[in-house]
């Protein structure tokens, strides 16, 4: 008896070693969709207004129609938590926060996820990974053409 549950001990032991050592599966995204993002190139440092909240997670570029969904990002999380104190401070959700970052464009035909939800109301998905300015206020300069449908970022 003492045998059994040794060699089952052993024998466990060798499995969850094994399964130790599997490495996990990383998605394969591409990042060359840009006419689904009317001509934002990849890897493109662009000035706009992000706005997070319930349901939403958004990006408008400066002078331009075009909103996007905003897949979720170790960056973003910062710019989520200015956002979630500004509309405390303000009393009024969805505060618009100026930035200009350095977006991908993320394909949907390798993502179903953005094919059904909140994000297929969107003009296109992009990624932000790198953010070189954030100002709480909306620069002049930064005009925003009136998004069509439901997108809009007013």
């Amino acid at each position: 008896m003492i045998f059994k549950s040794f060699a089952l001990s052993g024998s466990l032991a060798l499995i969850l070693i094994g399964c130790s050592s599997v490495q996990p599966k990383t998605a394969n995204v591409e990042f060359t969709d840009a006419a689904a993002l009317a001509g934002v190139a990849p890897t493109t440092t662009t000035a706009g207004r992000y706005i997070w909240g319930h349901e939403v997670a958004a990006f408008q570029p400066c002078d331009s129609q075009q909103v996007y969904w905003v897949r979720a990002t170790p960056t973003t999380d910062h710019l989520n938590q200015l956002a979630l104190t500004l509309s405390e401070q303000r009393s009024q959700p969805y505060q618009p926060i100026y930035v200009e970052a350095e977006i991908f464009p993320i394909s949907r035909d390798n993502n179903p996820a953005f094919v059904d939800g909140f994000a297929a109301d969107y003009d296109g998905i992009i990624e932000i990974n790198s953010v070189t300015t954030i100002e709480t206020k909306i620069p002049v300069n930064c005009h925003n053409i009136q998004a069509t449908d439901n997108n809009s970022l007013t």
